[in-house]
């Protein structure tokens, strides 16, 4: 493993595959276990939910791509908020710890982040984030919510998801895989 430097401020690191492949798959089961936390708090394992999971999690695939495309300069938190687009300062954490065991390179110092009041803007509070999904969970809401929809606005947004899931392989993961992802075992590594 060696390390490089192309700036005074900025630090690369040399990426292995096999390092890589760690990395994705330890993001992929923290993902995993994302979904599979939303399906236990829901009644019968349906999710009912307004957006997409991702945007809901905040942390997707997108995020992990993202971390695999810019292994090699994430040694911070701070480099985690700039290459990869994340909000939730738990997930950012994860990533930089994952990234912490393969590589052994992050310090602890590195991994506490001192928020700058540009940032702290976006640092939602945990409370507030409860709240929301409570509001997102709530079947009442979501029952009026459709029951007051207009059958054109439903369609357009119909058609507006039909679009954007067409321009992207990830699509709404249905209660049944979501039942199927909670049955996985996190620690298979195929």
């Amino acid at each position: 493993m060696t390390e490089t430097t192309a700036s005074p401020s900025v630090r690369e690191r040399e990426v292995h595959p096999e390092q890589t492949k760690v990395v994705e798959d330890s993001l992929t089961r923290y993902y995993k276990s994302l979904v599979i936390k939303l399906v236990n708090t829901t009644a019968h394992g349906n999710v009912k939910t307004l957006t997409n999971l991702k945007f809901m999690f905040g942390f997707s695939e997108h995020q992990i791509t993202q971390v695999i495309e810019n292994l090699g300069m994430i040694f911070t938190l701070s480099d985690v908020f700039k290459v990869v687009e994340i909000w939730d300062k738990r997930h950012a954490l994860k990533i930089l710890s994952v990234v912490s065991d393969v590589f052994n390179d992050v310090s602890s110092s590195n991994q506490s982040f001192d928020l700058t009041s540009e940032d702290k803007e976006y640092d939602f509070d945990d409370e507030l984030l409860d709240e929301w999904n409570e509001v997102l969970q709530d079947d009442d809401l979501f029952d009026m919510i459709v029951d007051n929809l207009s059958l054109s606005q439903l369609q357009n947004s119909l058609l507006e998801e039909e679009l954007v899931s067409n321009d992207s392989l990830e699509a709404e993961v249905p209660s049944a895989v979501l039942a199927n992802v909670e049955m996985m075992n996190l620690d298979d590594s195929s």
